[in-house]
Formats: C-alpha cells, structure tokens, sequence
C-alpha cells in the first residue's frame, strides 16, 4: 500500500510538472498576432434598432472618435475576433474550377473587418495591398486570403486577383487582392487554417468588436472609450469589454492550460506532502520497532554510522522501488496527455528529473529524525533505553 501510494505521488508529480511546462509554452506560442496593448469593445446596434445606413454612420463616427484619444494607436473593427466562440464560415466555389460530381464546396471560416484591422493586430501582410477606404459597398468586392487558404485553394500560384463566390446566400463574386499570415483561429495549437477576410462596407454587419491598440495599459483607457461611445448612443448596452489579452484566457485560448496546471500542481503538492508525512512515519516507526536490535548492536560496539546505514538502508530500498515503479508508471500514462501538451514531450527529461528532485526531499525528514538519535558509544550518542555501560 505505501509502495502505491508513492507510485501515485510520482505519476500525479510528474503530470503537474507536464501541465505548468506546457502552460507556459503556450503562453509563449507566437499567434500569428499580437495581442498586447489591445482594449475588445463589442458593440451590437441591433439592440437600439439602427438600421444598415446608421449602423455604418455610428461606426464611422465611433472609430474617429476613439482614434482621437490620448494614448490610442490604432482602431479597428472585426466580427470574429481570435480564438473567441464566436466563428463565420462559407461555402466557397473558385471561379474557374467547377465542383465535380459527388463532391462538395470547400468550407471555410472567415471574418469581416475594417480597413485597420491588419495593423491593430499586427498581422503581416505577405503579398498585396489590405482594405483601404476606396473598398467601399459598390467597389467591386475585394477578399485578403491567409497563407494557409493560398495553398490549399491555388496550390502555390499567384492568388493575387483570383477570384471566389460564396455557395450560400447571394453568389458575390470576391476578388483576391492580398495575402496575410497565418494567425491562429480556433485554438492555440491548431495547424495553419484556412481563412479569408473581407470589408465591413461590402458585407455589413450590426454586431462588431471594436479593437483598440494602445500605447498604454489597455484598461486604462477603457472609461474614456466607453464613453465616447454613449455619447453617441447613450442607450446602448455594452457588457464584455476587457484587453484582448484578458479575452485570450476563455475555453479557446489559455483556460485549459492554466486551469490544468493550476489543479494537478494543487494535487501534486498535495500529494507529495501527504507522501513526506508517510515516509517520515514508516521510517520512525521502523526505527523505533528495532529499538531492541539497535541497542544490542549500540551495546556490541557499534557506531553511529553503523546505525545509520542499517536503518537507512531499508527505507532506501521502500522509496527506492516506489521512485522506479512510480517513474514506470508515469512515463505510460503521460502518453496520453499528447494531446493535450504545447510544446512539451510526454517524456520531457527536465519534468522527470525535476519530480525526482522532489521525491529526494523526502529525505530531508528522516536524516532530522535520524540525528536525534543520542547513544553513546566512543564516538556519538544515541538515545535508546540499552547503553553500552562497558
């Protein structure tokens, strides 16, 4: 039972440490954006009954408004921002390339945004120009395509001025007039995604989040961008707003890793103290059951050292079978954390070594206990009730 017990200790060690090092990769994956220093505003004018025309006069007038602040860089508007619950996707139909018999259209996420979006969020521009001000509701339609869509869609040709429909709804024809970065989408560990972007004039939408770049801290500015707002609309609701920093923690972005690493830590400490409890009692207990033997021997001459290695020895033997049955253990069920971990193998040396570490300051315990034994013999003192009176 106390071998299983330490076996348990280990893996529960071993999948905390797996957790923190994998929270903290995560934190430093590069997103294909960058989300320091941006205040998320949602806006829905639907809830105060604008219609399209004033929907898109409110916004404009909102954007310059907010650009007007002290300490503002950037202002831009998106209907999807990264890694939320929220998400657009399309059937798509190239122009050029009909879809076979028994096949169907590629379906894809994408996103509407306003001219700025790409510089709020800094995202680099691979190929081509971003929306400008000219792209406007009866300008010919115009779509900026990631990295990962020019792929897999054109299969490495110049995409510039290639050209899409959507299968569902009207058929507008989308002209390619840029390509951007892969950012990530859904998740921070997903493969490149397919995405596309198109104008807010050419596909109006009444609920958008209106990101805000900052030169100081995000939520600094927030009183003063909501305000601007309600003076435009005093009736309007806004719940929600926060840094995009702060919006990347939700069940997309860094939740699962922080809660993750947060709670098998927890467990973990937890564990290992109740472990260093154990040990230290079993190696007492075991000293004190061989109090009788340890006196005889005191008594025949033996030292303090003699002592010490004869009642260490065996809980070096009972810790020392539960390190490798717990490590063996450990290393199979870490297997199935695969999924689940950034940048970090299951097997990762510095985790196994560190929870080893660990496992080594149970001993801290026993050589306190073990010093305070006080015999005398011709070189210490040991408390035990045989003497050698000789």
């Amino acid at each position: 039972m106390r071998i299983a017990i330490r076996e348990l200790v280990a893996g529960g060690l071993v999948v905390a440490g797996l957790f923190i090092r994998s929270a903290r990769k995560a934190e430093q994956l590069y997103l294909g954006f960058n989300p320091d220093h941006v205040l998320d505003i949602p806006i829905d004018v639907k809830q105060v009954g604008y219609s399209d025309t004033q929907g898109k006069e409110f916004f404009r007038q909102v954007e310059e408004r907010l650009q007007s602040l002290p300490g503002v860089v950037a202002v831009s508007q998106a209907f999807v921002t990264p890694l939320s619950l929220i998400s657009s996707d399309q059937g798509i139909a190239i122009d050029g390339r009909p879809v076979e018999p028994g096949q169907t259209a590629p379906t894809l996420m994408y996103n509407m945004v306003s001219p700025q979006y790409f510089a709020t969020l800094h995202i680099p521009i691979r190929r081509g120009r971003v929306f400008t001000t000219a792209d406007g509701e009866k300008a010919p339609h115009v779509a900026v395509v990631n990295d990962a869509m020019a792929q897999k869609l054109w299969h490495g040709q110049d995409v510039l001025g290639k050209r899409f429909r959507f299968t569902v709804g009207e058929p507008t024809e989308w002209k390619v007039v840029g390509v951007v970065q892969n950012t990530k989408v859904k998740s921070i560990t997903e493969e490149p995604t397919p995405f596309f972007y198109v104008p807010f004039e050419q596909s109006y939408m009444p609920f958008r989040t209106i990101q805000i770049r900052t030169s100081v801290p995000p939520n600094s500015l927030k009183r003063q961008a909501l305000e601007q707002v309600q003076e435009l609309a005093p009736t309007l609701s806004i719940t929600g707003s926060q840094s995009l920093t702060e919006d990347l923690d939700g069940l997309n972005g860094y939740l699962f890793y922080h809660l993750g690493a947060q709670l098998t830590g927890t467990i973990g400490l937890l564990g290992l103290l109740l472990a260093i409890v154990g040990v230290y009692s079993v190696v007492s207990y075991a000293a004190v059951q061989r109090t009788h033997e340890i006196g005889i021997r005191v008594a025949l001459g033996a030292t303090r050292v003699d002592i010490l290695r004869m009642v260490l020895g065996q809980s070096i033997l009972i810790v020392g079978v539960g390190i490798a049955v717990g490590l063996g253990l450990a290393l199979a069920a870490t297997r199935l954390l695969v999924g689940f971990l950034v940048g970090v193998s299951p097997t990762d040396p510095a985790t196994f070594t560190a929870e080893v570490d660990a496992r080594n300051g149970f001993w801290n315990p026993v050589f306190t206990q073990l010093s305070n034994i006080n015999a005398n013999d011709n070189s210490t003192n040991i408390a035990f009730p045989y003497h050698n009176e000789a």
